[in-house]
């Protein structure tokens, strides 16, 4: 289990047998001496384009705050070659996607860091304006002395960082880190290079950033690893790359002081429990502004007398808050992990009259079909995106049952006073009995997700009918579209509306 150890000490005795004194001459063409330098991936390669829609899937205008921090980045260690992506690499959109998941994830301000294996110090330097005191490097001594070199060249202040080597590494263990940042270097370590610095460092932050391949060095090597960490950590943020060989894994240590915290959405206010950090974070950080207009729509159709139907639930962002305002919520959510956290969040604020059917709503009940992760976005269960399947493509996937709609609804007909559907693309299977429930003069509010969806001619179809019934269709701003839905969707292709 000696990871990718002797690829470290064959570049460390290279380096060492250097006769010259002067290292700058090695290090203005560090990006071709691959002997030395080559595992740290700084070759003139282009960027991870699968990095870049990650990256602006999780939050587009930080993706554009990194890019601008390379715009006047001096091009450096290409002495001796041509460069032809020096100014946004494949390590670039790799560095800007991990460093979006953390600070995109984390809000409390991150005062320590520690990167164990900081390449050439680009990492650093992409995140060198963020909110941090120390940034603390440790590497084997020639690629500290790269580093050193690199982050002077690019005139990062000096005061925000340290570099330590290796050999100096009993120095700073006694040191409490906020985060631990190891992206690829950890997994590539020996199991026990890899425990030494778990239980010496890594053990005692409060977060940690674990990026690796699932297959290399080897399967077995990186399974024990993961064990190790899922001992003391809890995850926050997981995802994969599209081939599912590459993890990028945010946790946060189970030792922890965890605790409830109040949120106030629609003048309601309940507790989020922190069963799973990852949703209370959620909560915490986004829930505040999140779909206004959605609850502006319902709210026009809130009475204690009445149902509200939460169709597509994920962890009762809308479901919980209501409950107080309607006589009884019926939320559908096929997604496991989030229907666990939904129940923790009912059962903390003891509410009564949430009623949560955990299957997935179809044209028909009792069929056998396939969810999990959403197929056109990086995302895990639990993140409020997971959807049918026709064929499985994650290893997340399984299998659920079905309920069609109108069996659901059948007892609660004259009862309801809205429907709320936004179920990521699998509305294309409601829509017949939608045009049967708009006869009862029900109101229905769904989203639509038109780029996710094949057979657009169901939407044309049911838009025409909709036009032809003469049914009053609003935007989510509550103004009266002009147009059809199908037009409407032609030029924003994720819309909701609510059909009166």
């Amino acid at each position: 289990m000696d990871g990718f150890t002797s690829l470290f000490t064959t570049s460390e005795n290279c380096f060492n047998n250097i006769t010259i004194d002067n290292y700058e001459e090695i290090f203005k063409s560090f990006r071709v001496q691959k002997t030395m330098f080559g595992y740290i991936d700084n070759g003139d390669i282009p960027p991870d384009e699968e990095a870049i829609r990650i990256t602006k899937s999780i939050n587009q205008e930080m993706y554009f705050y990194y890019i601008n921090q390379l715009k006047n980045r001096k091009i450096i260690g290409y002495e001796g070659s041509t460069f032809k992506y020096g100014y946004f690499t494949h390590v670039d959109s790799r560095h800007i996607m991990m460093s979006t998941i953390i600070f995109n994830t984390i809000k409390d301000k991150l005062n320590n860091i520690l990167e164990i294996g900081g390449g050439f110090g680009n990492w650093l330097y992409l995140n060198r304006n963020q909110n941090f005191d120390k940034w603390t490097i440790i590497d084997l001594p020639h690629i500290g002395k790269l580093q050193s070199w690199c982050l002077n060249q690019l005139d990062v202040d000096s005061l925000k960082y340290d570099i330590v080597y290796t050999d100096d590494y009993k120095n700073i263990i006694s040191n409490k880190y906020d985060i631990v940042i190891g992206a690829h270097s950890l997994s590539e370590f020996s199991i026990e290079m890899f425990n030494n610095y778990f239980n010496n460092t890594i053990i005692k932050s409060k977060y940690f950033f674990y990026a690796y391949h699932k297959y290399s060095p080897n399967e077995i090597l990186c399974s024990m690893k993961r064990d190790i960490i899922n001992k003391y950590f809890n995850i926050l943020v997981e995802i994969p790359s599209e081939s599912n060989n590459i993890l990028n894994c945010l946790f946060i240590n189970k030792n922890h002081d965890y605790s409830n915290i109040t949120v106030v959405k629609n003048n309601i206010s309940f507790i989020i429990p922190p069963d799973n950090i990852f949703i209370q974070n959620w909560y915490k950080n986004h829930y505040e502004k999140w779909e206004e207009d959605s609850f502006n729509i319902i709210n026009k159709f809130v009475s204690k007398d009445k149902i509200l139907f939460d169709v597509g639930s994920w962890v009762g962002l809308i479901s919980i808050p209501y409950s107080y305002k309607f006589a009884k919520v019926i939320a559908i959510e096929a997604d496991k992990e989030s229907v666990s956290c939904f129940r923790n969040i009912i059962e903390v604020n003891s509410i009564k009259n949430i009623e949560i059917i955990e299957k997935a709503v179809y044209s028909k009940s009792n069929e056998t079909l396939i969810f999990g992760p959403n197929m056109f976005r990086p995302d895990g269960l639990n993140e409020s995106t997971s959807q049918l399947k026709h064929i499985s493509n994650n290893s997340s996937d399984y299998s659920v049952n079905t309920i069609r709609l109108l069996d659901v609804i059948k007892p609660y007909l004259l009862d309801i006073a809205i429907i709320k559907i936004d179920i990521e693309g699998g509305e294309i299977n409601l829509l017949d009995d939608i045009i049967l429930l708009l006869e009862f003069n029900i109101p229905i509010f769904i989203s639509f997700h038109f780029l996710w969806i094949s057979d657009k001619q169901k939407i044309i179809d049911f838009s025409n009918l909709v036009s032809k019934k003469n049914y009053k269709i609003f935007d989510n701003n509550y103004n009266i579209i002009e147009g059809s839905i199908y037009d409407n969707l032609l030029t924003n292709n994720f819309a909701s509306f609510l059909i009166l």
